[in-house]
């Protein structure tokens, strides 16, 4: 007896295709997990990073995921890892994919605490 897919199926997919960089793959993943699970930021932001990554920043796309997790009332919700160096517990915020200048900071803080 089949089975539908649920919200988790839907974002192993997302997340597999994300790796083979598969856009079309992506997306339909993507709007089922919405759809199945609306108030999970991370399939809007896969879908928006993948449209970013795509080069569609000039197209709505972007926009439009953005706009859809407004009107829902969705807000991303950031990654935090820390290390304890000494006792003392380092946090490092991740809000996005580091640009150069900012990655060489964070290494440099990181050699300066160990």
């Amino acid at each position: 007896m089949p089975t539908e897919a649920d919200v988790l199926s839907w974002k192993a997919i997302l997340s597999a295709s994300a790796k083979l960089g598969n856009v079309m793959i992506i997306e339909k993943a993507a709007l089922r997990a919405i759809e199945l699970n609306p108030n999970d930021s991370s399939s809007y932001v896969m879908l928006s990073n993948t449209y970013a990554k795509a080069g569609k920043w000039d197209d709505v796309t972007v926009t439009k995921v953005r706009l859809m997790m407004k009107q829902k009332g969705v807000r991303r919700i950031f990654e935090c890892n820390s290390i304890v160096i000494d006792g003392k517990v380092h946090q490092f915020l991740v809000a996005k994919e580091m640009d150069a200048g900012y990655g060489s900071n964070v290494h440099s803080k990181i050699d300066e605490l160990v």
